[in-house]
């Protein structure tokens, strides 16, 4: 598993009211929840995995 250096966001309640986000905050959601690509089928990792 690999955490990256950046994965860490402050977010204040004052800012995303108006619609300020931290940098790449809104494409890192996008991609964790793109649910278009996923499979959802019983015994099947969709997680990123490897199976060796």
């Amino acid at each position: 598993m690999e955490y990256p250096e950046n994965g860490k966001y402050d977010l204040l309640a004052r800012d995303i009211r108006v619609g300020i986000y931290p940098g790449d905050l809104l494409n890192r959601i996008d991609y964790l929840t793109k649910v278009r690509t996923k499979v959802f089928e019983d015994d099947y990792r969709s997680f990123g995995c490897s199976n060796g």
